[in-house]
């Protein structure tokens, strides 16, 4: 059987300006914080351009539900290091995070909070375990985890989220692949 491979080319995408001038002030002191931890984003994320002008972030549009709502993160392959912020938790409209081909090494037990999430690529980085609140993912449909140090995955991911098993495919190191 095939390993699942992930979608990333769509995961460095230019970031979207809602047609509001309105953003919403907890989704942009979020990105501001993760910019400010983070030397690559530093790089990449001009401080004096509005955040809707920030590359690989994506906002809803004005009439929608969601309009000056962080909706998606794509920052696949931009060398982004260490840990994601705790912060990203309060992102609640977001639906899609990308940060394939990077070497982060943790990902906060916050993030298991956003039950809007539907797309979550952590595929090629350096995780070695995932934290027990990703249980919460709950309107999870495509996860992608291949290519970390993983042992495993918390047991309650497998319950609680609607994943296709052939969109949630890992393989750590030494092991047969395992597939949920």
């Amino acid at each position: 059987m095939n390993e699942c491979k992930p979608l990333d080319a769509d995961e460095d995408d230019e970031g979207d300006q809602p047609a509001s001038d309105e953003v919403n002030p907890g989704d942009e002191a979020a990105l501001r914080v993760w910019r400010a931890e983070c030397p690559e984003l530093q790089a990449l994320w001009d401080e004096s351009q509005p955040v809707t002008a920030w590359q690989g972030v994506t906002f809803g549009e004005a009439g929608d539900a969601d309009a000056g709502r962080v909706v998606s993160i794509r920052l696949g392959r931009k060398g982004l290091t260490g840990d994601v912020p705790a912060a990203l938790g309060g992102l609640t409209a977001l639906k899609r995070l990308g940060l394939s081909g990077n070497q982060l090494t943790t990902v906060p037990a916050e993030l298991g909070g956003l039950t809007a999430l539907e797309r979550l690529n952590l595929h090629g980085n350096q995780l070695t375990s995932l934290p027990e609140a990703f249980g919460g993912l709950t309107g999870l449909s495509e996860l992608y985890l291949s290519q970390n140090q993983l042992t495993g995955v918390p047991a309650d991911l497998g319950r609680s989220v609607q994943v296709d098993p052939i969109k949630l495919t890992l393989k750590a190191p030494g092991t047969k692949r395992l597939k949920r």
